[in-house]
């Protein structure tokens, strides 16, 4: 079959992407499933290119205030011609901080990802703005997924851990883990996931309505443009005032 075919070439397809194209062979609804994967990283790519244009600003003003500060070593330049003097240092200071993101990205690669995630997400909840927009983000992505796996078929427990894997976010992980146990033990997945306290009221209260009227589609796609907004809405509002700290500590 194309899923084993697939699964003897190595690790290098997405859980998710297996889990769909697997669920469209066994219904015979294969195109459809091609479909709806496409659907779901043409949505994720814009959830990321939205996400690239509000803080674009914020980063181009990192730069320049990388450039020009301190304004005397620009000074010396121009009155000195001591380009020497002013490259090195900031050579030096690119350095410094290209390895710090170079050992953070390892730090987040494989297994060892998870610890640090995990204090990552803890560490930017407490951070006004910043993680309600981090915890909006999540939401969206694990709402578009767990739409398009139901949508092709998976069962609903598959459905909401590969949701979560894709969410990016140890917490959801976590609680998915403990709500399986409930879901075998009888409870639906409205209860289960309301008893983790992992998601918010409203999101839980949306998804036991669908669950409960036969309407979880409507409600998924309205719980997807609710967290999208919410995140947009949040990032513009970091993006905003990002800025103006900066300057409030380049005057301090």
């Amino acid at each position: 079959s194309l899923s084993t075919a697939l699964a003897a070439t190595g690790r290098w397809l997405p859980g998710f992407d297996s889990a769909l194209l697997a669920a469209g062979e066994q219904s015979g609804r294969i195109d459809e499933c091609c479909l709806i994967l496409s659907d779901y990283y043409r949505e994720r790519s814009q959830l990321a290119r939205e996400m690239l244009q509000d803080l674009g600003w914020p980063l181009l003003t990192l730069f320049v205030a990388f450039v020009v500060f301190p304004p005397g070593a620009l000074v010396r330049v121009v009155t000195e011609g001591d380009l020497r003097g002013f490259l090195v240092p900031k050579l030096t200071q690119l350095a410094v901080v290209a390895g710090v993101l170079l050992g953070l990205f390892y730090l987040g690669q494989g297994r060892r990802a998870e610890w640090w995630r995990s204090f990552l997400e803890l560490a930017f909840h407490r951070v006004p703005v910043v993680g309600k927009a981090r915890q909006a983000v999540a939401l969206s992505r694990t709402t578009l997924a767990l739409s398009a796996l139901l949508n092709a078929g998976v069962n609903v427990v598959a459905a909401w851990e590969l949701a979560t894997n894709a969410s990016g976010s140890p917490r959801l992980r976590r609680a998915i883990a403990r709500a399986r146990r409930d879901i075998e033990g009888g409870a639906t997945p409205g209860e289960a996931i309301a008893a983790t306290r992992a998601f918010p009221e409203t999101f839980v209260s949306m998804y036991c309505t669908g669950e409960v009227s036969g309407q979880l589609d409507q409600q998924l796609e309205y719980l997807l443009k609710t967290y999208r907004h919410q995140a947009h809405r949040l990032l513009k509002t970091l993006a905003m005032w990002l800025p103006r700290i900066i300057y409030l500590i380049i005057l301090v």
